[in-house]
């Protein structure tokens, strides 16, 4: 399957301190997810019609390494499985050639207008 990557420079607001995540300013695991889910997000976003969107429905993910503000990451995302509207990808973050986290993540097509109206 085709790698799909993104690159990402950890910002003040996505630190652990600024979160609330943690105590650190170094990046905090859920800014870490959102780069990933981003980046999932994208990958697939150009072979959906416009009243599609998706969204994510599970995550695992390891956090192996800090990155400081002002670092570079890059998320490597590639789709493993496809059943229905399901869509299963695996991904690996590095911080130049350091592995900083890699895991598991699914994201569900929905139709936009179905899906909010159940909210």
């Amino acid at each position: 399957m085709k790698k799909f990557i993104q690159h990402f420079v950890v910002a003040e607001n996505q630190t652990a301190y600024a979160l609330g995540s943690g105590e650190l300013k170094v990046l905090a695991t859920p800014a870490l997810a959102a780069m990933i889910e981003n980046t999932c997000m994208n990958s697939v976003k150009n072979e959906l019609s416009d009243s599609e969107t998706t969204v994510g429905t599970l995550l695992s993910l390891t956090h192996q390494r800090p990155s400081k503000v002002g670092q570079e990451i890059t998320v490597e995302t590639e789709i493993s499985k496809k059943t229905g509207k399901l869509i299963d990808f695996s991904f690996q973050v590095f911080m130049k050639d350091v592995l900083v986290s890699e895991g598991t993540h699914q994201r569900a097509v929905v139709q936009i207008e179905q899906f909010l109206k159940r909210i």
